[in-house]
């Protein structure tokens, strides 16, 4: 009996394991985890490009900005 509840608690410790380090395992099936990746995708991208345009725009238009006002005192 003892053996039976330790094979289950071992069974149920991997799958915890398992999922925690991919959490994209807990999808229904492929096209739903595909969904996940690209969206993850595009949210990382606009990301990225929201920043780099706006950092350029500040370096670029020769304005001070309010932080930077803060930096020279």
């Amino acid at each position: 009996m003892a053996t039976k509840d330790n094979d289950a608690e071992q069974k149920c410790l991997r799958e915890i394991a398992k999922s925690a380090t991919n959490p994209y395992c807990s999808f229904r099936d492929d096209r739903e985890r595909r969904l996940a990746l690209i969206s993850r995708d595009v949210r990382i991208v606009l990301l990225r490009a929201f920043w780099l345009i706006a950092v350029g725009v500040v370096a670029f238009s020769g304005q001070s900005s309010p932080a930077a006002s803060l930096l020279r005192r």
